[in-house]
């Protein structure tokens, strides 16, 4: 489905994104999709051009980069005239080409997304609460179709010693097929092929890996100090997961240390690498630390106690209720043969 949606005639990156808000449907403000923001429709990105622009050789003929979408969401709202002249002057573009995309997205003078204040940030999610929540039967769909490809695999011994030749042929088609796949969608058609790449064929890498891991694993008994530590997290997946977003929330958003318009441009990818891995770092010794106190994490003890208390109430008693009808129908069916 998500290849047929992407070779759609028309299709592209800002117009395809699942969980594309209501105002990007509309040409306004653009969605943001995991952090990131796309422009709008009719603004430019991947090599695309300002509408009504100028001829070639004028400043408005540039190629607009998502890079350039990525600078200009970390304007501050208050972005005074000489930091618009800087990313005009980084990106070719005049200031009155910066700040007419500034007004596509209905922003006026200021970044893309105001970050300054959390509960405006979760005002913002709650007015586009529906439009924004596109990607859920996208993932649940395609989580409980990889679910079940995964269960597959390991009942037919992906991770014991004998089961090389499987191990051989996932691993070919993560990396063989998939990542040349992955790779082009991500460089060569990326204006087009967003939502493929994200939820098509980087879930074929996925294969990949495992496959790799499988034959790491597949005739080791322990599991190694690496394997160890990504165990603690596994056992704390839930708890980590959330920690993750809040942590990286506090470092890159404007509430907190505002590090997303602090790094310089050329910094930005490399900047946060290495913001990511030490929160990962961060989060496999702490899941150390809390596991030798406790046998789940804490969100993981509260699902565990959800679940048993749902079973308790709801469960137990349905169940109770199915053994009486059924005894009831087998009491009625025996007085009648008699």
């Amino acid at each position: 489905m998500i290849t047929v949606l992407t070779l759609l005639p028309g299709q592209s990156s800002s117009r395809s994104s699942i969980g594309a808000s209501d105002a990007a449907a509309k040409g306004n403000a653009p969605a943001p999709v995991n952090g990131a923001t796309a422009p709008p429709s009719g603004v430019p990105m991947n090599g695309a051009f300002m509408e009504g622009a100028p001829a070639d050789g004028a400043s408005g003929s540039q190629e607009i980069s998502q890079q350039f979408f990525a600078d200009l969401e970390r304007l501050p709202s208050d972005a005074s005239p000489e930091q618009v002249q800087a990313l005009a002057t980084q990106h070719g573009l005049s200031p009155e080409e910066v700040q007419q995309f500034l007004g596509a997205v209905g922003n006026g003078g200021g970044g893309l997304r105001n970050t300054e204040s959390y509960w405006g940030m979760v005002a913002e999610r709650l007015e586009t609460f529906v439009a924004g929540r596109f990607e859920i039967p996208i993932m649940f769909t395609m989580g409980l179709g990889l679910f079940l490809v995964g269960a597959f695999l390991y009942r037919k011994g992906l991770f014991l010693p004998e089961g090389k030749k499987l191990r051989m042929k996932v691993i070919a088609f993560g990396f063989l097929v998939g990542l040349p796949l992955d790779i082009a969608c991500r460089t060569l058609w990326a204006g087009t092929t967003s939502s493929l790449s994200r939820y098509g064929t980087s879930s074929m890498v996925a294969f990949g890996v495992l496959g790799l891991v499988a034959a790491f694993y597949a005739r080791r008994t322990r599991t190694g100090a690496v394997g160890t530590g990504l165990s603690w997290v596994g056992r704390m997946a839930m708890t980590c997961y959330v920690l993750q977003n809040l942590i990286c929330s506090v470092i890159f958003y404007d509430f907190g240390l505002g590090l997303a318009g602090k790094l310089p441009a050329e910094w930005n990818t490399w900047g946060t690498l290495a913001v990511y891995v030490g929160v990962a770092l961060f989060l496999v010794f702490g899941s150390g630390l809390w596991l030798r106190r406790f046998s789940r994490g804490p969100l993981e003890m509260l699902m565990h106690r959800a679940h048993r208390g749902l079973v308790a109430k709801v469960h137990v008693p349905l169940a109770r209720r199915r053994r009486e009808r059924r005894r009831a129908r087998a009491e009625s069916s025996a007085v009648t043969s008699e």
